[in-house]
């Protein structure tokens, strides 16, 4: 993702550059610490969420960092070309090309996501067995270090570990970690029941009173459709089986729940308008 491709309108980009990476190291790091951190959810998630959660994570991460540096490298403000602001511009106008590539942002959101699911899951290294940590403490110490790669001026130093360090998208990762935080707050938490119940109140008023019988008709039958999908949800996430924690199931079956409470809700409101029609 890079100001070239956005320029040629290369969009595709956004979702594509996810699933490119530098070389086979990237990949690999990226890809075990994918598998590492998706645990717990990939088995009591629906497949569809999981590529919905990765592909827009890693764009919208991506597509955050490119507004930043953007508004970094073309200001002339004092606040944001001095201080720590301004050791990240200068990094930035060291670079031979700025843009973002690999799946960095999309870990990053399972990273926040697993953190706040199952804070107290306890990891172990394969490189360091003996150093146990929990998935909070990683997000923070992730987060941490993140920042130290953002504002230290790596970009001083010409080779070596030092200037790997400096191009290091250490921003993507902390739009991951922020994007992982908003979605776990949307789909668990009350802005999520704030934003539904919005849009129920707004499609009973403005929507649903005005459509015509037919579709009226196939909306109940979506309704149903989701119903059906709920319960083998539910079937899913009940046979897990290890390594999936019990607080993750626990927190899923909530969630169901919660989303068969609405649906149930919708269904009696579709059923009794149609029933008013007829009675007409």
């Amino acid at each position: 993702v890079s100001e070239a491709n956005f320029a040629a309108r290369r969009y595709h980009t956004l979702f594509t550059h996810t699933i490119s990476h530098a070389g086979f190291l990237h990949f690999a790091a990226n890809m075990y610490a994918l598998s590492l951190l998706t645990t717990d959810i990939v088995p009591v998630w629906d497949p569809l969420e999981f590529y919905k959660v990765y592909f827009l994570g890693g764009a919208g991460a991506a597509v955050l960092v490119r507004f930043i540096q953007q508004k970094v490298m073309q200001s002339t403000s004092p606040l944001l070309t001095r201080g720590l602001v301004g050791i990240y511009r200068t990094k930035l106008l060291s670079r031979s090309t700025v843009g973002s590539l690999g799946a960095s942002g999309s870990v990053l959101v399972f990273m926040a996501l697993w953190a706040l699911y199952n804070p107290q899951r306890r990891l172990s290294f394969i490189f360091y067995p003996s150093l146990v940590l929990t998935v909070e403490d990683v997000l923070k110490a992730t987060v941490a270090f993140d920042v130290f790669l953002t504002f230290f001026p790596f970009y001083r130093f010409s080779n070596g570990f030092l200037s790997f360090l400096a191009r290091i998208d250490s921003v993507d990762h902390l739009m991951g970690v922020g994007l992982g935080l908003l979605y776990f707050q949307m789909i668990k938490g009350p802005l999520g029941q704030t934003l539904y119940n919005l849009k129920d109140q707004c499609a009973r008023t403005f929507y649903f009173p005005f459509l015509p019988e037919t579709v009226l008709l196939h909306e109940i039958e979506l309704v149903r459709e989701k119903l059906r999908k709920a319960s083998d949800r539910h079937k899913q996430v009940a046979s897990a089986r290890w390594p999936v924690s019990r607080v993750v199931k626990n927190a899923e079956d909530v969630r169901i729940h919660r989303q068969v409470k609405r649906l149930v809700a919708k269904y009696d409101y579709l059923v009794a308008l149609q029933r008013d029609r007829l009675k007409r």
